[in-house]
């Protein structure tokens, strides 16, 4: 598979769960004055015929913001 297939495949997928699970839709072309602020990332590694790990690094405002989609709640419940 292609780097390009890859990107694709990751993109497809990240969209559906974000959709399915959280409520919410994918945004592209963000830039590092979205990022601004405190920030809280997340590491999963995998092992198989293909190791390695996935990694994202987000603001906490959308933290909260996809923890209050997946779990119904107002964002203002989130800590």
């Amino acid at each position: 598979m292609q780097a390009t297939e890859v990107e694709q495949a990751l993109c497809a997928s990240t969209a559906e769960v974000l959709e399915t699970m959280f409520f919410t839709e994918m945004l592209s072309g963000v830039g590092p004055s979205e990022m601004a602020g405190p920030l809280t990332a997340a590491r999963l590694a995998f092992h198989g015929d293909r190791s390695g790990s996935f990694m994202v690094i987000f603001p906490v405002k959308t933290a909260r913001s996809l923890a209050a989609g997946f779990l119904g709640l107002d964002e203002d419940a989130i800590p």
